[in-house]
């Protein structure tokens, strides 16, 4: 074997290795798409929040990001991200993460999750059953409050609000990556050949 394919085989067992390794504790967005009533009325909160890769219950601190951003009627009601103003309020219970989507449970008694901005008391918030997200104890509901736009609606069992954009496994890029490493050997040892031949 010669001193050019050991190398080539050696640094694609690395750069997969590093590819595979690389992904267990990899951050993860999910896109937020949460619709609140419907018609004129609806308040539409859309963005991302970025977990640090937790699956299962989310806490406040495996949120490593976020921006979300609720209109109606196409007018910017609020956006809320981490600039001081806004913090993460969350029982710690109820929301949780799988490798396609946060969820959040309104069947659990006294769970919210939301983020806040405290000087002008503007939120959006889920939360379950006797949840405390704006003050009142209710049902299990999602709701957004801001000067331009209020609202609630009724929710029951495991509300999905957000979903991961479809990305290739680690290991899809790891296999890619050997594969055209492999076509290059080829190319590299016809054109090898075709120099001896001649």
């Amino acid at each position: 074997m010669s001193c050019l394919k050991k190398n080539l085989v050696a640094c694609s067992v690395l750069l997969a290795g590093a590819f595979v390794s690389g992904a267990q504790a990899a951050p993860v967005t999910y896109n937020v798409f949460d619709q609140i009533g419907d018609g004129s009325s609806a308040i539409t909160v859309t963005g991302t929040i970025t977990t640090d890769g937790t699956i299962g219950n989310i806490l406040i601190s495996n949120i490593l990001s976020y921006y979300l951003k609720a209109t109606k009627n196409n007018v910017v009601a609020t956006t809320f991200q981490p600039d001081g103003f806004h913090n993460i309020i969350s029982s710690e219970t109820g929301l949780s993460a799988s490798a396609t989507a946060l969820t959040f449970d309104t069947s659990i008694a006294n769970a919210y999750f939301g983020i806040k901005d405290s000087p002008f008391n503007e939120y959006y918030c889920l939360q379950g059953s006797s949840g405390f997200c704006n003050g009142v104890p209710a049902s299990g509901q999602h709701y957004l409050n801001s000067f331009v736009a209020a609202g609630g609606g009724a929710l029951t069992g495991v509300f999905q609000f957000a979903t991961v954009a479809a990305v290739p496994e680690p290991a899809t890029w790891a296999m890619t990556i050997v594969g055209f490493l492999g076509v290059g050997v080829l190319a590299y040892r016809r054109r090898q050949q075709s120099h001896l031949i001649a």
